[in-house]
């Protein structure tokens, strides 16, 4: 079953409840947090706070003026930066050379709804276990904190072990896997974001530069984009199925060489009777593996054609699913879970009847 297409932030719905939060903030400037926020899904937090923000940037820029522009990029970080370093003398200095109340009560509301809507999204952030880790990575590029989530997200070594493999080469498995994982996470989102207001000013004070409404609107734009697109899947807790996902990388790595048995476990060639195979099953397995490989490859075909015949009659569903995402050497258990829209514990449960009945059966 493809993943569901991820639900996208509605426009209308991040300009009410901005311009409900200023309200809100000029009514009662001693307002600490708005239970209404609590209502909102992750993508329009997210959202809302691009929007604040930015709201801010563009009051302060009206306010203050940016001169000669030669590169636009530059141009709003440096305006990003001095808005988060604003302090109360700041605000006062400007009153006292524009003596425009107005636009000095939105920046200051904007700054207020900026620091509610962190706390917002810090308590939100905290829900998860990857996503924080990730996060503090992603600000300062540390290797010990990647190192750090490498180690939480990977499977334990014995599974799908292989004698003679370094640890440095799973290791590297993960951290490919975890950086591929994390790219397919990424969605553009699909709302238009083209004529959003990029001002709550515009009506009360010049544009800074004649280019400033045109800029201002294709950098919000990106900015919002570009939020959703990073920091969603981190927020709404998608990240955090990483160690499940890893779980895949190794089976599908390992896989073809494991067979799904413990090598640990595997009796030694004196142990094993190669005459057990006849020749018209060693024709199909093919003639170029080692003989203990071939009948190991046996064995585990027969435990599967056991369960699965088992499952047809038990539980017609869970066959089907997992026929359908049976791979040459294993089921793909993620996909099923997936298909069936039941957890991997559930899952498991459901194998686990139809193992416990070959048990019996065996016995």
């Amino acid at each position: 079953m493809e993943k569901e297409p991820r639900q996208q932030v509605n426009p209308v719905t991040v300009r009410d409840s901005c311009i409900a939060l200023f309200k809100s903030l000029v009514e009662n400037p001693a307002l600490r947090s708005d239970p209404s926020l609590n209502q909102l899904d992750d993508g329009t937090i997210l959202t809302m706070f691009c929007v604040i923000r930015f709201w801010g940037m563009d009051s302060l820029a009206r306010l203050s003026g940016i001169g000669a522009v030669s590169d636009w990029e530059e141009k709003f970080e440096e305006l990003r930066v001095q808005l988060g370093r604003m302090t109360k003398d700041t605000l006062l200095d400007l009153a006292s050379r524009t003596g425009d109340g107005t636009s000095l009560l939105l920046l200051s509301t904007a700054r207020d709804a900026l620091r509610m809507m962190t706390i917002v999204i810090e308590e939100r952030l905290r829900r998860w276990k990857i996503g924080p880790e990730y996060v503090a990575y992603r600000d300062i590029k540390s290797k010990e904190r990647l190192d750090k989530i490498l180690q939480e997200i990977s499977p334990k070594s014995s599974y799908y072990y292989i004698p003679g493999d370094e640890p440095e080469d799973r290791m590297h498995y993960i951290h490919v896997g975890f950086l591929e994982f994390i790219e397919k996470l990424k969605e553009t989102p699909l709302a238009d974001w083209d004529h959003f207001p990029h001002t709550v000013l515009g009506d009360h004070r010049p544009a800074p530069h004649p280019e400033w409404d045109e800029k201002a609107a294709e950098y919000l734009k990106r900015d919002i984009e570009s939020t959703l697109k990073e920091d969603l899947p981190i927020l709404s807790g998608e990240l955090d199925n990483a160690p499940l996902q890893m779980r895949t990388v190794i089976r599908d790595i390992y896989s073809g060489r494991y067979y799904g048995i413990d090598p640990r476990t595997t009796p030694t060639p004196k142990e094993i009777e190669t005459d057990k195979i006849s020749p018209s099953e060693m024709k199909e397995l093919g003639t170029e593996l080692d003989p203990e490989i071939l009948l190991t490859l046996k064995q585990s075909r027969d435990r599967q054609g056991r369960m699965l015949h088992l499952m047809a009659t038990k539980d017609p569903i869970l066959f089907w699913a997992s026929m359908k995402h049976q791979t040459e050497h294993h089921i793909n258990k993620t996909k099923v879970a997936e298909e069936l829209d039941v957890s991997r514990p559930t899952l498991n449960e459901r194998y686990e009847k139809i193992t416990s009945e070959i048990k019996k059966l065996v016995k």
